[in-house]
């Protein structure tokens, strides 16, 4: 981990694919996060609104254990982060 990562071990009691749409699908991810636009593929773009539009890209897809994008979160001076989801079965 980089000193600029922030990372977070989570254990959630469903099955992946569900874990899957709820990190993936706008209409979850908006219950959860923010609004968000989103067109799943590699290279796709997307927004989310939060204290404003910030755009995204998907970065890297591998349903249904790794989901990853770029975007530049608000107030972040034109900083752009990497989210990454990293899913796996126990």
């Amino acid at each position: 981990m980089s000193k600029n990562s922030i990372e977070s071990e989570i254990v959630i009691n469903a099955p992946i694919e569900v874990v899957w749409d709820v990190i993936t699908k706008p209409e979850h991810i908006s219950k959860w996060f923010a609004p968000t636009t989103l067109d799943l593929r590699v290279g796709g773009k997307g927004i989310v609104t939060a204290h404003g539009e910030s755009p995204l890209e998907i970065v890297k897809i591998e349903k249904p254990h790794i989901f990853s994008y770029q975007w530049t979160p608000p107030d972040s001076d034109g900083n752009i982060s990497l989210v990454e989801f990293t899913l796996s079965e126990h």
